[in-house]
Protein backbone atom coordinates (compact mmCIF):
# COMPACT_ATOMS: atom_id res chain seq x y z
CA UNK A 1 0.00 0.00 0.00
CA UNK A 2 1.28 3.44 -0.90
CA UNK A 3 0.05 7.02 -0.83
CA UNK A 4 1.60 7.85 -4.20
CA UNK A 5 0.43 6.63 -7.59
CA UNK A 6 4.01 6.82 -8.89
CA UNK A 7 5.22 4.37 -6.22
CA UNK A 8 2.35 1.98 -6.97
CA UNK A 9 3.35 1.95 -10.64
CA UNK A 10 7.00 1.44 -9.69
CA UNK A 11 6.13 -1.51 -7.45
CA UNK A 12 4.02 -3.08 -10.18
CA UNK A 13 6.69 -2.67 -12.84
CA UNK A 14 9.22 -4.30 -10.49
CA UNK A 15 7.02 -7.41 -10.28
CA UNK A 16 5.82 -6.88 -6.72
CA UNK A 17 2.48 -8.31 -5.64
CA UNK A 18 -0.60 -6.15 -6.23
CA UNK A 19 -0.05 -2.77 -4.67
CA UNK A 20 -2.87 -0.50 -3.57
CA UNK A 21 -2.87 3.26 -3.82
CA UNK A 22 -4.61 5.18 -1.04
CA UNK A 23 -4.36 8.98 -1.36
CA UNK A 24 -3.25 10.87 1.73
CA UNK A 25 -5.60 12.91 3.86
CA UNK A 26 -5.36 16.16 5.79
CA UNK A 27 -7.48 17.37 8.68
CA UNK A 28 -8.89 20.85 8.74
CA UNK A 29 -9.37 21.40 12.44
CA UNK A 30 -12.70 23.14 11.73
CA UNK A 31 -13.43 26.43 10.02
CA UNK A 32 -12.92 27.39 6.43
CA UNK A 33 -10.89 29.63 4.19
CA UNK A 34 -10.53 33.29 5.10
CA UNK A 35 -13.16 34.49 2.61
CA UNK A 36 -15.69 32.08 4.04
CA UNK A 37 -15.52 33.39 7.61
CA UNK A 38 -18.71 35.45 7.43
CA UNK A 39 -17.19 38.88 8.02
CA UNK A 40 -19.13 41.84 6.59
CA UNK A 41 -15.88 43.63 5.83
CA UNK A 42 -13.98 41.95 3.01
CA UNK A 43 -10.32 41.51 3.78
CA UNK A 44 -7.62 41.86 1.15
CA UNK A 45 -7.33 38.69 -0.88
CA UNK A 46 -4.52 36.48 0.27
CA UNK A 47 -2.61 34.07 -1.93
CA UNK A 48 -0.77 31.57 0.18
CA UNK A 49 2.15 29.24 -0.01
CA UNK A 50 3.15 26.83 2.74
CA UNK A 51 6.33 24.84 2.52
CA UNK A 52 9.89 24.06 3.46
CA UNK A 53 12.59 26.59 2.70
CA UNK A 54 14.24 24.10 0.32
CA UNK A 55 11.24 24.48 -2.03
CA UNK A 56 11.02 28.29 -2.07
CA UNK A 57 12.52 28.13 -5.58
CA UNK A 58 9.17 26.92 -6.91
CA UNK A 59 7.54 30.06 -5.52
CA UNK A 60 10.35 32.30 -6.76
CA UNK A 61 9.60 31.25 -10.35
CA UNK A 62 6.17 32.90 -10.02
CA UNK A 63 7.60 36.39 -9.38
CA UNK A 64 6.90 37.85 -12.85
CA UNK A 65 3.29 36.71 -12.77
CA UNK A 66 2.90 37.84 -9.14
CA UNK A 67 4.07 41.30 -10.19
CA UNK A 68 1.40 41.45 -12.88
CA UNK A 69 -1.28 40.32 -10.46
CA UNK A 70 -0.20 42.85 -7.84
CA UNK A 71 -0.52 45.64 -10.42
CA UNK A 72 -3.97 44.41 -11.43
CA UNK A 73 -5.15 43.76 -7.85
CA UNK A 74 -3.42 46.27 -5.55
CA UNK A 75 -5.10 44.77 -2.46
CA UNK A 76 -3.61 41.35 -3.15
CA UNK A 77 -0.97 39.99 -0.80
CA UNK A 78 1.06 36.81 -0.48
CA UNK A 79 1.33 34.98 2.81
CA UNK A 80 4.32 32.65 3.01
CA UNK A 81 4.36 30.13 5.84
CA UNK A 82 7.89 28.80 6.07
CA UNK A 83 10.85 28.46 8.40
CA UNK A 84 12.68 31.19 6.43
CA UNK A 85 11.37 34.58 5.28
CA UNK A 86 10.56 35.19 1.64
CA UNK A 87 11.33 38.53 0.03
CA UNK A 88 9.60 39.82 -3.07
CA UNK A 89 9.76 43.01 -5.08
CA UNK A 90 6.64 41.87 -6.93
CA UNK A 91 3.96 41.67 -4.24
CA UNK A 92 3.50 42.55 -0.56
CA UNK A 93 4.52 39.53 1.48
CA UNK A 94 3.52 38.53 4.96
CA UNK A 95 5.99 36.01 6.30
CA UNK A 96 4.72 33.67 8.98
CA UNK A 97 7.05 31.25 10.72
CA UNK A 98 5.77 27.70 10.37
CA UNK A 99 4.76 26.01 13.60
CA UNK A 100 2.76 22.88 14.25
CA UNK A 101 0.64 24.68 16.84
CA UNK A 102 -0.46 27.31 14.28
CA UNK A 103 -0.51 25.13 11.18
CA UNK A 104 -4.29 24.89 10.75
CA UNK A 105 -4.88 28.57 11.64
CA UNK A 106 -2.27 29.60 9.07
CA UNK A 107 -3.88 27.43 6.41
CA UNK A 108 -7.33 28.83 7.22
CA UNK A 109 -6.01 32.37 6.71
CA UNK A 110 -5.47 31.75 2.98
CA UNK A 111 -7.97 32.53 0.24
CA UNK A 112 -6.13 30.62 -2.49
CA UNK A 113 -3.39 28.07 -1.95
CA UNK A 114 -0.52 27.92 -4.43
CA UNK A 115 1.38 24.74 -5.23
CA UNK A 116 3.83 25.39 -8.06
CA UNK A 117 6.06 22.49 -9.07
CA UNK A 118 8.47 21.63 -11.84
CA UNK A 119 7.57 18.65 -13.98
CA UNK A 120 10.49 16.44 -13.03
CA UNK A 121 10.88 12.99 -11.40
CA UNK A 122 11.22 14.48 -7.90
CA UNK A 123 8.04 16.56 -8.15
CA UNK A 124 6.12 13.75 -9.86
CA UNK A 125 6.81 11.65 -6.74
CA UNK A 126 5.29 14.21 -4.36
CA UNK A 127 2.00 13.17 -2.77
CA UNK A 128 0.06 16.43 -3.16
CA UNK A 129 -0.20 16.90 0.60
CA UNK A 130 0.03 20.68 0.31
CA UNK A 131 -2.99 20.73 -2.03
CA UNK A 132 -4.88 18.45 0.35
CA UNK A 133 -4.10 20.75 3.27
CA UNK A 134 -5.38 23.82 1.41
CA UNK A 135 -8.55 22.02 0.36
CA UNK A 136 -9.13 20.62 3.86
CA UNK A 137 -9.65 24.17 5.15
CA UNK A 138 -11.81 25.21 2.21
CA UNK A 139 -9.19 27.14 0.25
CA UNK A 140 -9.19 26.45 -3.48
CA UNK A 141 -5.84 25.53 -4.97
CA UNK A 142 -4.02 26.57 -8.09
CA UNK A 143 -1.34 24.01 -8.65
CA UNK A 144 0.88 22.53 -11.29
CA UNK A 145 -0.54 19.48 -13.09
CA UNK A 146 2.25 17.28 -11.79
CA UNK A 147 2.18 13.97 -9.95
CA UNK A 148 -0.68 13.37 -7.54
CA UNK A 149 -2.12 16.84 -8.15
CA UNK A 150 -3.85 15.54 -11.28
CA UNK A 151 -5.61 12.90 -9.16
CA UNK A 152 -6.50 15.22 -6.27
CA UNK A 153 -7.70 18.39 -7.98
CA UNK A 154 -11.10 18.32 -9.65
CA UNK A 155 -11.07 21.23 -12.10
CA UNK A 156 -13.47 23.97 -11.12
CA UNK A 157 -14.64 22.18 -7.97
CA UNK A 158 -11.74 22.41 -5.54
CA UNK A 159 -9.14 24.18 -7.60
CA UNK A 160 -7.40 24.55 -10.89
CA UNK A 161 -4.51 22.78 -12.57
CA UNK A 162 -2.29 25.09 -14.56
CA UNK A 163 1.19 24.70 -16.00
CA UNK A 164 1.51 28.47 -15.71
CA UNK A 165 -0.25 29.03 -12.42
CA UNK A 166 -0.83 32.73 -12.24
CA UNK A 167 -3.04 33.34 -15.29
CA UNK A 168 -5.64 31.22 -13.47
CA UNK A 169 -5.61 33.32 -10.28
CA UNK A 170 -7.92 36.10 -11.60
CA UNK A 171 -10.55 33.46 -12.39
CA UNK A 172 -10.28 31.99 -8.89
CA UNK A 173 -10.40 35.47 -7.35
CA UNK A 174 -13.56 36.28 -9.31
CA UNK A 175 -15.19 33.04 -8.20
CA UNK A 176 -14.23 33.70 -4.57
CA UNK A 177 -15.75 37.18 -4.68
CA UNK A 178 -18.96 35.62 -6.03
CA UNK A 179 -19.22 33.14 -3.17
CA UNK A 180 -16.75 30.34 -3.56
CA UNK A 181 -15.46 27.65 -5.88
Amino acid sequence: MTGKRQRREGARSAGNPPTSWVPGAATQGGGGAATQGGSDTPSPLCLGWVGHSSTLGYLRRLEPALAGLARRYPELRLRVVCSEPYKSEAIPVENVAWSLAEEVANLRSLDIGLMPLDDDPWARGKCGYKALQYMAVGAPVVCSPVGMNVDIVQEGENGLLASDLLPEIPLVMHVLRQGGL
